[in-house]
């Protein structure tokens, strides 16, 4: 009697079958170690990804950014945050997704949420209207830039972090406060109301603002960047 042949695809399918028969359903997550599992990149499969394609993965993750800090011996972790001038605690507003300030050399900039690893304040001015503040900037770079120049995760790293001086300016013209929001999301995309304010002005001098992005939304994970050694966002695979 001959002993049946499968195909190497017709194995692949028992050995699956088996598995999920022994081990329960397989379930992706995330490896934050940078384990050996295929990259995890909001692109999906795709083995090119156009401008748009990015712009509009750089303006989704701006919009989903946590923040936490210690100040006075008080931790906080809000999660999607942005950046406002405040006056009345019922004032309802599209907050900003970026923080805008003057470097410390003398020309204007504004570097968005998603870009930011932290914001540590290094000093204020002496009548306390303007604070300097040192960002940790990754990466610097726009979304046509990355498509254009299609760096490896190493050469992002090495050439697109910075490290930015940035005076902000606490009050504006009607003496609003400059303040990091946490905002819940409404019917009206245009319009999202206050649920926590934080003014800048509270933090003391050496005091530090981390930022972390959603992982699913990670922009610059690009095909080049995402299929490179090193990139931090890669899958492993759970048995339940």
């Amino acid at each position: 009697m001959r002993t049946p042949r499968f195909s190497s695809v017709s194995r692949s399918v028992l050995i699956g079958a088996c598995l999920f028969a022994v081990g329960g359903a397989q379930t992706l997550i995330a490896d934050d170690g940078g384990g050996s599992g295929d990259p995890r990149s909001p692109y999906g499969l795709r083995i090119t990804v156009s401008v748009s394609d990015v712009e509009k993965m750089f303006d989704r993750a701006d919009r989903n950014v946590t923040a936490a800090w210690s100040n006075g011996g008080q931790s906080e972790r809000w999660q999607k945050v942005g950046f406002a001038y405040l006056g009345s605690s019922k004032e309802v507003l599209k907050p900003g997704y970026s923080i805008r300030g003057t470097i410390d050399t003398g020309p204007k900039a504004a570097i968005r949420l998603s870009q930011i690893r932290s914001l540590t304040v290094k000093r204020y001015d002496a009548d306390r209207k303007r604070v300097l503040v040192e960002v940790d900037q990754f990466p610097a770079i726009s979304p046509r830039q990355i498509v254009e120049a299609r760096p490896t995760y190493r050469a992002l790293e090495e050439r697109f972090t910075k490290r930015v001086l940035l005076w902000l300016t606490l009050k504006d013209d009607i003496k609003r406060n400059l303040a990091l929001v946490n905002v819940k999301e409404s019917s009206d995309p245009s319009i999202k109301p206050v649920v926590n304010r934080f003014p800048l002005a509270q933090l003391s001098e050496g005091a530090r603002i981390t930022f972390a992005g959603d992982r699913r939304l990670v922009w610059w994970g690009i095909p080049s960047v995402a299929n490179s050694a090193g990139y931090p966002y890669r899958l492993a695979v759970q048995v339940r």
